[in-house]
């Protein structure tokens, strides 16, 4: 018995890094029509922060759209003309 009690302790505090973790993920996009568009994703860690820069290349606004579906909209920011910025915030997934 107490075998799984410790393994549901060690499950639930998994659970609870993992939510941690996903509240400390930041998306910025920055959406260009004549040059590259680009993203960075930025994870805040205890110790350290990740980042990782995302080329979008010239991906189309929807191409951007399906991207971003991968993240809370809440926590995504759009730098983009105010047409575009809006198209991807109204359209949440």
């Amino acid at each position: 018995m107490q075998k799984l009690e410790n393994q549901i302790i060690k499950s639930h505090n998994q659970t609870i890094v993992v939510e941690n973790l996903l509240q400390n993920i930041d998306v910025s996009v920055d959406l260009h029509k004549y040059a590259p568009s680009w993203a960075v994703i930025s994870i805040q860690g205890e110790k350290s922060d990740y980042i990782k820069f995302v080329d979008l290349g010239r991906s189309d606004i929807q191409e951007i759209q399906r991207f971003l579906r991968y993240f809370d909209r809440k926590r995504v920011k759009v730098d983009a003309p105010f047409p575009e910025a809006r198209f991807l915030k109204i359209n949440q997934y």
